[in-house]
């Protein structure tokens, strides 16, 4: 059966399907076959295998559209982690027996290019796609369960700690590589996890506010545009009170949801003795290598050891610091954000 499965990725790689088809055949595939199933029973019996230390994660958190994905891309595609992946995601009841699974029946990718459309990371190669890192959203809601918005602040309960704690050492354990993963959400939430992970580090991707609220503005449009609507309700990451800003215009919700999320993570950032380093993004656009191997330094001195991928070369990156909506609406979001901004 799984011979048959990797033969018909590799077919579907040659013939460029569409990969949002693919993945979801694949997973009416493995539901279908029962997969889900059997991995969940596997699950416990692995996580009580799991030797009791601290593992050291690394979070890459920031606001969606502030180069997040550009930073993560820029890892992973530079020393081994280990990380969910879009795979694991189809299991979101068992990632690290999917994750095992994974290990063995492929070989891992080495390279996922820097393409990405609104956060998730893009190849070709369809097989490369399912190994890619995933934000994960679908394996974070074990302990965070999806409400009607994103933000968490109370500690884990003690079997959301074990359990939370447990995977990532997981993760760890299988592999001998640091976990990494990026997710705006984690924006969030980032008291429960420097609570449940005392060794873990945060890496901070910081962007000038009023570009990462014209994104938010111009990524609203589009959705619109695709969805055919004149309105709607939400677009990302969204604060315990982002209710109070739906009925808003896409303007409007777009500086108000930059402002909230950037005012609780900064608060929440200074709560934590986790270590801590920003990056910027247009500096890391401007001189990457620089940039990169601060980085890289800041994990080195934490006690992370990485391991260095073959061939790594650190591409120039373009820099979209630039105004793309009417000076009105841009001197708007401006102003918005110099009034209501923390510090």
């Amino acid at each position: 059966m799984f011979g048959f499965l990797k033969k018909y990725m590799i077919i579907m790689t040659v013939t460029n399907f569409n990969n949002y088809v693919v993945n979801n055949f694949l997973r009416r595939f493995f539901n279908h076959c029962d997969i889900s199933r059997i991995f969940i029973s596997g699950e416990k019996e692995l996580l009580k295998c799991i030797n009791h230390f601290e593992p050291s994660p690394i979070f890459v958190v920031g606001l969606p559209r502030s180069g997040t994905t550009l930073l993560y891309q820029l890892l992973v595609n530079s020393y081994n982690f280990s990380y969910f992946s879009v795979f694991n995601t189809f299991f979101p009841s068992s990632p690290l027996t999917a994750y095992k699974f994974q290990r063995k029946m492929f070989k891992g990718a080495n390279n996922f290019g820097y393409s990405n459309y609104y956060g998730k990371i893009e190849s070709r190669s369809l097989i490369t796609n399912l190994l890619a890192p995933a934000e994960g959203h679908q394996i974070f809601a074990n302990w965070f369960p999806e409400c009607d918005h994103h933000e968490y602040t109370k500690k884990f309960n003690t079997s959301r700690k074990q359990s939370i704690h447990r995977t990532v050492a997981g993760y760890e354990e299988i592999s001998g590589l640091p976990f990494l993963n990026k997710n705006p959400r984690n924006s969030l939430r980032v008291l429960p996890l420097a609570d449940a992970f005392p060794k873990a580090l945060f890496i901070v991707v910081d962007r000038e506010p009023v570009f990462i609220a014209q994104s938010l503005y111009i990524a609203r449009l589009k959705s619109m545009e695709e969805s055919n609507k004149i309105h709607i309700n939400w677009w990302g990451t969204r604060p315990s009170d982002y209710y109070n800003f739906i009925h808003l215009d896409p303007l409007r919700q777009s500086a108000f949801q930059t402002i909230s999320i950037l005012n609780k993570l900064n608060e929440n950032i200074r709560q934590i003795n986790n270590v801590v380093h920003r990056v910027n993004y247009r500096k890391l656009c401007e001189d990457p290598k620089k940039v990169f191997n601060e980085l890289i330094g800041v994990l080195h001195n934490a006690g992370v050891t990485l391991v260095k991928k073959d061939n790594i070369a650190i591409p120039m990156f373009r820099c979209n610091d630039v105004v793309k909506i009417k000076k009105c609406k841009f001197d708007f979001l401006e102003k918005e954000l110099n009034d209501n901004l923390d510090g």
